[in-house]
């Protein structure tokens, strides 16, 4: 044993390693993926955070069986030209401010894009859900800086503006210059882009302020969606983003805005931290528009 070195602080520290072996290892794999298929820093981005598994199956196939590989390649390229042709949807129908659907409306969800059905009608319940991303750690141990262009973000924001880091009972708000407090968080990708401030409208005429370090994709497949959570709810997507469906699921609560926890407790629903309980409880976002943007690391 190493001299005053306890066998816990051993372990832990031959995991750290075996960890960044691992991380090293991924990006010799990402790396030889991008140059072999010609694939974008975008597209590259895009697929390492959702779907780095497809990617692991496309440079093993390479080796072992070009039928395999042919098929694994397909379907990341069918990937993104779905992501594309969502977004340029989005970009046609909205620019710069999106509309909501109202109470009691019915649309399209899908409990992913692999599902049977693929998509099927709810009618949108009264009150939204306000769904928890991450929290500061969180964001940063399960997507690093390094590969996350929204962990970058997020880190910037820290860095750069007043926040309220560290505040378990709250919800993470900067203070955006000219634009004041804003909560941090994410909206649909396709509405807008990380370093948009966008001013939220709710049901009672309240507005807020959010600056958005992440979008969030809307054509997951159904195992990068929750199953059916304790209270019987199952989490989807819509044209407009995530959203969470009743047991029967014959309604769904929509979820335009996702929340950072200001600390490391998790508490599920920015609804139920301090700072956003009185303003989002028992609310419904009808519209959203995009007032500006600040500058964001790349």
């Amino acid at each position: 044993m190493i001299r005053g070195c306890s066998p816990y602080y051993i372990f832990r520290k031959s995991l750290y390693a075996i960890a960044d072996l691992k991380k090293v290892e991924q990006k010799r794999i990402y790396d030889t993926i991008k140059k072999r298929y010609g694939f974008s820093d975008k597209e590259m981005e895009y697929l390492e955070k959702n779907y780095s598994g497809l990617l692991i199956s496309l440079y093993g196939a390479n080796k072992y069986s070009s039928a395999d590989a042919e098929r694994l390649y397909k379907q990341a390229k069918n990937i993104l030209q779905r992501r594309d042709a969502n977004k340029k949807k989005i970009d046609d129908d909205y620019s710069k401010k999106i509309i909501m659907p109202n109470s009691g409306d019915k649309i399209e969800v899908s409990l992913g894009v692999d599902h049977n059905p693929p998509r099927q009608s709810a009618v949108v319940a009264d009150e939204d859900t306000w769904s928890i991303e991450y929290t500061i750690k969180n964001a940063n141990s399960l997507y690093p800086p390094d590969g996350y262009r929204c962990t970058r973000a997020l880190n910037h924001v820290l860095k750069e503006y007043n926040t309220n880091k560290g505040e378990d009972d709250n919800v993470l708000i900067a203070d955006i210059g000219s634009y004041g407090p804003c909560y941090v968080g994410a909206m649909v990708a396709g509405f807008g882009n990380i370093g948009d401030v966008v001013q939220v409208t709710l049901d009672d005429g309240t507005k807020f302020n959010m600056v958005l370090c992440d979008t969030k994709d809307i054509h997951h497949e159904e195992k990068e969606l929750k199953p059916e959570s304790e209270d019987g709810q199952w989490q989807c997507q819509n044209y407009w983003g995530h959203g969470y469906m009743t047991t029967d699921q014959s309604k769904v609560q929509m979820c335009a805005c996702e929340f950072v926890a200001a600390g490391d407790v998790d508490k599920g629903s920015a609804k139920n931290y301090s700072n956003a309980k009185s303003l989002l409880n028992h609310r419904h976002v009808v519209e959203a528009e995009i007032i500006g943007s600040v500058d964001m690391p790349d």
